[in-house]
């Protein structure tokens, strides 16, 4: 159980900590509501979440003093955003955070079309998302020799990712002995994500960041 907690706490803030969800308020009141349920029941994760959270502040240079959690997380979001729209050249001046959000979103969504060689003509962002992530998991699972055959492509994305995992555990020197991809996953983000972005490794990997969360199939 206690592994449980704290691997389902690390994942389900991860992304908003680390990757830059675009969704922050509703991922911050998920993460919420997790912390709540697991300083109930266990309290010692919650000290490890407290401290995962402030340390991320610190590497972002974000002052924690006198901020509850929700609001240092949500200082953190704002400055990922911010970075990232500067990194991809967006004009910040006048527009909500939301808006930023999206223009990043579509930006990141566009640039990554035009890498694959997939054409934007005539497609709506989000149809364009999802053929981007599809086309981006078909072309590593064939770099991986990772067989398709009989596969859906969430099962596919699936292999992909625990290959990603296991390939970064390998590089950090992170023994994977009797421990699922998600929880090895866990591990990199808590205890190892400073050299794993030195690294560019999975998680961290810029292409490789939205397949992040894994495809509910009943069995992860």
């Amino acid at each position: 159980m206690k592994m449980k907690w704290r691997l389902l706490i690390v994942l389900s803030l991860a992304s908003l900590l680390l990757l830059g969800s675009v969704g922050w308020v509703s991922e911050a009141n998920a993460a919420s509501d997790t912390d709540s349920k697991a300083t109930q029941n266990h309290k010692d994760h919650f000290i490890f979440d407290k401290e995962f959270i402030l340390n991320r502040a610190k590497e972002l240079g974000i002052s924690t003093e006198n901020k509850d959690l929700k609001a240092i997380m949500k200082e953190i979001h704002e400055k990922i955003i911010l970075e990232e729209a500067k990194n991809l050249g967006i004009q910040t001046e006048n527009k909500t955070l939301k808006e930023l959000a999206k223009e990043v979103r579509e930006t990141r969504t566009i640039n990554q079309a035009k890498e694959l060689g997939i054409s934007t003509e005539n497609k709506d962002i989000h149809e364009l998302g999802i053929e981007v992530r599809n086309v981006y998991i078909q072309k590593l699972a064939k770099e991986m020799n990772i067989s398709s055959e009989g596969k859906d492509q969430k099962q596919l994305a699936n292999e992909v990712r625990e290959k990603l995992v296991l390939q970064s555990a390998e590089k950090l020197n992170i023994d994977t002995t009797n421990k699922t991809p998600q929880q090895i996953l866990a591990e990199i983000i808590a205890e190892h994500r400073i050299e794993a972005k030195e690294k560019n490794l999975f998680p961290f990997n810029e292409d490789q960041r939205h397949l992040f969360k894994w495809q509910k199939d009943g069995k992860r």
